[in-house]
C-alpha cells in the first residue's frame, strides 16, 4: 500500500499537469471547482490520469463532490481504492 504522502504527491502532479496558467499553490485544501476553476473536460482528464496512475477503476457514480471536491477528497478516495 502506498503512503499517503506518495498519493498526495502523485495527485498534485497530475492536477498540476492538467492546469493552464493557475497562480495558486496546490495544497490538499484546494477546491477544484472554486479555487482552480476546473471545467468538466479537465476533470475528466484528471480522473483518467488518476485511474491510470494508481491502476484503479473509477465509476461514473464515484465522480461527485464527496470524492472530487478538494485534493484531500481525491486523496482519501484513492487511498480507499488501493
Amino acid at each position: 500500500m502506498e503512503k499517503r504522502e506518495d498519493i498526495v504527491s502523485k495527485i498534485l502532479e497530475i492536477i498540476d499537469n492538467n492546469l493552464i496558467d493557475v497562480d495558486i499553490v496546490l495544497t490538499e485544501d484546494v477546491n477544484l471547482k472554486y479555487d482552480l476553476n476546473i471545467d468538466s473536460m479537465t476533470l475528466v482528464r484528471i480522473i483518467l490520469d488518476i485511474s491510470d496512475s494508481f491502476n484503479i477503476e473509477i465509476q461514473s457514480n464515484d465522480i461527485n463532490d464527496n470524492n472530487f471536491l478538494t485534493i484531500n477528497h481525491i486523496v482519501n478516495f484513492v487511498k480507499g481504492k488501493i
